[in-house]
């Protein structure tokens, strides 16, 4: 029994929308299986065409996990997992600067907005890697202190900010 079942009434008489979130379930359902089925690879990426050849013409699961763990398996929704939860990690040490800041909220966006839909595009890997490489873009965190050393050139010298 799905959770959605419980609130059917109100679904679909108050927000007069389907039960099964436009057969998104249906979807998952079959996901399921395949992941059954394919435990540790899924059945490979672009796997898309067997999707739309057997599931109502669409072409990916409509949820970003479920997408992923249909196409890569336990392995490759392991290696996402990884990936993120690195690029994660480096964000939490950048929250406090602005580019941390909306980098983390156009993420967590993305990922709530992936349990509905699929953002798995190139723009998505784009973005974990910007989370990744975050301390090359984060500039404000460094101040620059200028030294005069006896009548020379002066000496740049980059000191973290306390």
């Amino acid at each position: 029994m799905r959770i959605q079942n419980y609130y059917a009434n109100f679904i679909e008489n108050v927000l007069e929308k389907d039960v099964t979130f436009t057969n998104r379930t249906v979807l998952w359902d079959y996901g399921l299986l395949v992941l059954y089925n394919n435990p540790l690879f899924g059945i490979g990426y672009n796997s898309a065409s067997k999707l739309s050849s057997s599931m109502l013409g669409v072409m990916h699961m409509h949820n970003l996990f479920m997408n992923i763990l249909y196409m890569g398996g336990f392995i490759g929704f392991s290696l996402f997992v990884t990936i993120t939860a690195l690029a994660v990690k480096k964000l939490y040490m950048y929250r406090k600067s602005k580019c941390g800041y909306y980098l983390t909220l156009v993420i967590f966006v993305g990922f709530f907005m992936s349990l509905a839909d699929t953002f798995d595009n190139a723009a998505f890997w784009i973005l974990i890697m910007l989370a990744y490489h975050i301390d090359s873009l984060v500039i404000n965190n460094k101040k620059i202190i200028i030294k005069w050393h006896h009548n020379t050139s002066p000496l740049l010298r980059i000191k973290q900010r306390p």
